[in-house]
């Protein structure tokens, strides 16, 4: 009887434990930098039953803040794909540069369904929206013919902001083909008033071309 006991009172402890951790994973989740969510995924997977309906819960409330869905959204991702991968797209204004790779990582195996709707939602963007919806579908689609719809949008928005621009340059390389020739026609604008996007599309320019070897890219 004491062995029967002694046995139930570690297995008590044991599920009070799994339970406590889940609890703490999913607080956690809200608290990282998406490029962390990929270990807390790893750290769920004992425990994954448990933290399921709390993450369920976690991302039905009203308060959370882009970064926050994204998160719970990439942890989800694996549960229903099409549902998750909305919510990525609607949080994705959040998204650093770092946190790409994050997204196409988690989603890889279903990108190319899901393709169409990143087209979509990066025609009904908002600004802030644009430069990480871009990068998303930069390395699948690099030379994609939907592109010449967005290019001016897009290049407005690298010369407008060249601090943002600077840090999304990696991504937009690969397809830079959709953006030297706009880049150049600002550049070539003489006009008095263009003066200061001339100059940040010389730059943009320079950083797109920084080597031979990435040009033969």
């Amino acid at each position: 009887v004491s062995v029967f006991f002694a046995l139930t009172s570690v297995q008590r402890s044991r599920t009070r434990a799994a339970r406590d951790s889940a609890a703490s994973l999913s607080k956690e989740l809200l608290r990282v930098e998406t490029d962390s969510v990929p270990a807390i995924i790893m750290e769920m997977g004992d425990v994954w039953d448990l933290a399921l309906p709390l993450l369920r819960e976690t991302q039905s409330r009203p308060d959370l803040t882009d970064q926050q869905r994204l998160n719970v959204a990439l942890v989800l991702f694996n549960e229903n794909p099409d549902r998750h991968f909305q919510v990525i797209l609607e949080s994705i204004r959040a998204c650093e540069p770092e946190h790409i790779a994050v997204i196409t990582n988690r989603t890889i195996s279903h990108f190319d369904r899901l393709s169409p709707l990143t087209w979509e939602a990066l025609a009904n963007a908002e600004d802030d929206a644009v430069l990480p919806l871009t990068a998303l579908l930069a390395k699948k689609n690099p030379g994609d013919l939907r592109w010449k719809q967005h290019q001016a949008r897009i290049t407005t928005i690298l010369t407008n902001e060249p601090l943002k621009a600077g840090r999304w340059l990696p991504y937009l390389a690969l397809m830079r083909a959709n953006f030297v020739p706009r880049l150049m026609e600002i550049f070539e604008n003489k006009s008095p008033d263009g003066i200061h996007r001339r100059v940040v599309a010389s730059h943009l320019l320079s950083k797109l071309f920084a080597n031979r070897e990435d040009m033969a890219t």
